[in-house]
C-alpha cells in the first residue's frame, strides 16, 4: 500500500511540476480538452456531413471522430509517459529503494486523471449532441481495464528499452504514429477494401477501439473474445518486463 501511495505521490509532483509557473495554472486543464472535443464534434460535425449509417442512427462524423481520439488518447499517454517514466525519476531510483514498477503505476496515474478530464468533457458534449445514455456503458468499465493493461504492458516495455537504447525513443514515436493512421479512428472500417479490413484482425489496438464504438454508438456487439488477442499479448509483454528487469537490473542502473 505504502507503494502505491509513492506512485501517486510521483503522479502528483510530475503533475504540479506541469504547471509550475503557469498563468493560467490548472485552467488549462479543462482548456485544451474543451477545444479538442468541441472542435471534433462541432466543427468536423459541419464540416464532413457524413452519417455512420451503418451504426442505425444519425451519429455524425464528428462523434465518431471524437470516440475514437479520446480513447486513443488514452492508450497513447500510457504508453509515452511509462516511456518517460524510469528517466524523469532516474535521482530519486538512484537514492530510494523501491519497486521500479511504481514509476510505471505513477505515470498510468497522471494519464488516467487526464482522461477522466477530457472524458467528462466529451461526455457533457455527448449529451448535447442528442445522445443517449445506455446501460451497456457501464461495459466501458472492464474494456478500459483491457486497454489500460494492454498499454501499461507496451509501455514498460518500450521505457526499460529506452534506458538501455536511446534510439528506441525516436522510434516508437514513429510507431505510435503509424499505430494511430492503421487503426479505424479517423475513418469507419467500412470504407476500407474487404482485403485490408481482414488484415486489420491482425492489429490488436483495433478490437479495443471498435468496442468502445460499439458501446458508445451502437450500432454492434461487442465482440469480446477478439479482446483476448491484446489480452494475451499484454501478459507476454508483462512476463517479459519481469525478465527484462530481473535480468538487466544493474544496466538500468547505470545507465541513468
Amino acid at each position: 500500500m505504502s507503494y502505491l501511495s509513492l506512485a501517486f505521490s510521483l503522479s502528483k509532483r510530475q503533475f504540479s511540476q506541469n504547471y509550475k509557473n503557469s498563468i493560467f495554472g490548472l485552467g488549462w486543464i479543462f482548456v485544451h480538452p474543451i477545444v479538442i472535443v468541441s472542435t471534433y464534434i462541432l466543427i468536423f460535425s459541419a464540416v464532413f456531413a457524413s452519417k455512420m449509417s451503418y451504426l442505425g442512427s444519425a451519429v455524425s462524423y464528428g462523434l465518431y471522430l471524437c470516440v475514437g481520439i479520446v480513447f486513443w488518447g488514452y492508450f497513447n499517454e500510457i504508453i509515452i509517459n511509462c516511456m518517460g517514466a524510469v528517466r524523469t525519476n532516474s535521482n530519486m531510483i538512484k537514492k530510494v529503494k523501491f519497486p521500479l514498477s511504481t514509476v510505471f503505476v505513477s505515470s498510468v496515474f497522471m494519464a488516467s486523471f487526464n482522461f477522466v478530464v477530457i472524458f467528462g468533457i466529451f461526455m457533457i458534449f455527448f449529451l448535447f449532441t442528442g445522445s443517449p445514455l445506455k446501460i451497456d456503458m457501464i461495459l466501458l468499465l472492464p474494456l478500459l481495464l483491457v486497454q489500460i493493461f494492454f498499454a501499461t504492458t507496451i509501455g514498460v516495455f518500450a521505457g526499460l528499452l529506452c534506458v538501455l537504447i536511446r534510439d528506441v525513443t525516436e522510434f516508437m514515436r514513429v510507431v505510435m504514429h503509424l499505430w494511430f493512421w492503421v487503426t479505424p479512428i479517423v475513418y469507419p472500417l467500412s470504407i476500407l477494401p474487404d482485403k485490408v479490413q481482414s488484415a486489420m484482425s491482425w492489429n490488436p489496438l483495433f478490437p479495443i477501439i471498435k468496442s468502445f464504438h460499439a458501446i458508445l454508438l451502437g450500432g454492434s456487439q461487442v465482440d469480446w473474445f477478439s479482446l483476448s488477442y491484446p489480452i494475451a499479448i499484454g501478459f507476454v509483454m508483462f512476463f517479459l518486463n519481469i525478465r527484462i528487469i530481473s535480468r538487466f537490473k544493474t544496466e538500468l542502473l547505470d545507465e541513468l
